[in-house]
């Protein structure tokens, strides 16, 4: 469905340059917008957009809905809405995340920091797709609250490679390898590589299909899209950009942190030796199966880390910028800062705080059954840091169903109510219906 030719008549009817005008600087504005009518003006403002888009609510459903009317509203720009999954692990629960989850962060992640305009298949650097503008993201609360990588670890995590550049083939797979990839005889899934002769085939999670380098000695021959089932290639690229299999890097420092943390004395059984085990591989500073389950305690980073601009301390992530190489400078963030919408921001700040209750509740029950090691930190950020990290950023925007005007802008600089209201009821009135419809047309 494409909706996006209703855009420029929704955008005249309700007078959206007056609330752009109002949105231009720094500030927090609130809106009064109905729950039918906020994809449509989302859509609206987001039409032509300079700056990527970040949009909050309360539940995961109600952001997988939003991006499917998002999508319809925005017709061929559809490509541009992405959905920032959270892990569906629960709170200290040995479950290995959903892949595709996994992937659609990571992809997130390397779509807002990319130098150059996101493509089709989200691809940081090719030159067979016509690029897109920014990113619109949609999120509830719960998976932005969940750790990720810091934009330093994803730029020191990035592979950089361009066709008639050197790299040695053995150098290419330890750093995927230490990237998160695993290292099997064919690629079948994101987050795989390979390697065949003079061939090294990966399977980036921001890829729609794996890519196939082939190498002539250090010389970097052809960069491939390719198809795995049929291994038929589907496509030349001049260069591309390799971001993590995983949402987590190895920082010795943190793995000891948490392994200090984690109290087993008082655990017995399969469950004590299993901890055991854990704490010395995390002393150990090396992966090993199930250590899934510590990404949320080894990860510093936040999703608005990514999208808000950097501080002047910030601009060079990486060592002195002269020095760098030209694969590094590729690989940095080039940060634009967000809009961050709030959907319902009372409706946010109550789905979070019970979520933190719940999660503080499932670690206590779970210390007095000795089934989790006492001092492990909470799992996710806590609302209270959480909502000072949102209003800290310089532009947001309040979506609010019940705000009528400007004397309603709590938790905002000003308030705007747009002049949305519900369809009438005809009750089975045909010709009351008949005799509107013609005045209309």
């Amino acid at each position: 469905m494409d909706l996006s030719a209703l855009l420029p008549v929704i955008d005249g009817a309700v007078g959206l340059d007056r609330l752009r005008s109002r949105m231009s600087g720094d500030g927090a504005l609130m809106l009064g917008v109905s729950d039918g009518a906020k994809a449509a003006v989302l859509a609206a403002l987001a039409r032509d957009a300079s700056q990527p888009i970040l949009i909050i609510t309360a539940k995961p459903q109600q952001a997988e809905a939003l991006v499917d009317e998002l999508q319809a509203w925005l017709g061929d720009g559809a490509r541009r809405v992405l959905l920032f999954p959270e892990r569906d692990a629960l709170p200290y629960e040995r479950l290995t995340p959903d892949p595709d989850d996994i992937q659609r962060r990571l992809a997130v992640l390397d779509a807002v920091a990319l130098p150059t305009p996101v493509t089709s298949h989200q691809s940081p650097i090719t030159n067979h797709e016509s690029p897109i503008a920014t990113p619109i993201i949609v999120a509830c609360a719960a998976a932005i609250a969940q750790r990720t990588l810091t934009p330093d670890e994803l730029a020191r995590a990035t592979v950089v490679l361009s066709r008639g550049a050197q790299t040695k083939q053995d150098d290419l797979l330890r750093s995927l390898d230490a990237s998160g990839y695993s290292i099997e005889p064919q690629v079948s899934a994101p987050g795989e590589a390979s390697r065949r002769g003079g061939i090294v085939d990966v399977w980036p999670p921001s890829e729609d299909l794996p890519l196939r380098i082939e190498l002539f000695g250090d010389d970097i021959e052809s960069i491939r899209a390719f198809d795995p089932t049929t291994q038929r290639s589907s496509g030349m690229r001049d260069a591309v950009r390799i971001g993590p299999a995983r949402e987590m890097v190895l920082d010795h420092e943190r793995m000891d942190h948490l392994a200090d943390q984690m109290q087993v004395a008082g655990m017995r059984g399969e469950l004590r030796e299993r901890f055991d085990a854990d704490v010395a591989a995390l002393r150990a500073g090396d992966t090993f199966p199930g250590d899934e389950f510590y990404a949320p305690f080894l990860t510093a980073g936040s999703l608005l880390d990514h999208i808000a601009a950097p501080s002047a301390s910030e601009q060079s992530p990486l060592p002195n910028r002269a020095t760098r190489t030209r694969a590094q400078l590729a690989a940095t963030p080039q940060r634009i800062a967000a809009l961050i919408v709030i959907d319902e921001p009372a409706d946010v700040a109550a789905v979070q705080q019970e979520r933190d209750d719940q999660a503080r509740e499932a670690r206590r029950e779970l210390e007095l059954r000795g089934e989790l090691p006492h001092g492990m930190p909470e799992p996710h950020v806590a609302w209270p840091e959480l909502h000072a990290a949102v209003d800290a950023q310089a532009n947001r925007l309040s979506l609010s169903r019940w705000a009528t005007g400007e004397h309603e802008a709590a938790g905002a600089d000003a308030a705007v109510r747009l002049p949305f209201g519900p369809t009438a009821a005809y009750g089975g009135r045909l010709r009351v219906l008949a005799e509107e419809l013609t005045q209309t047309l």
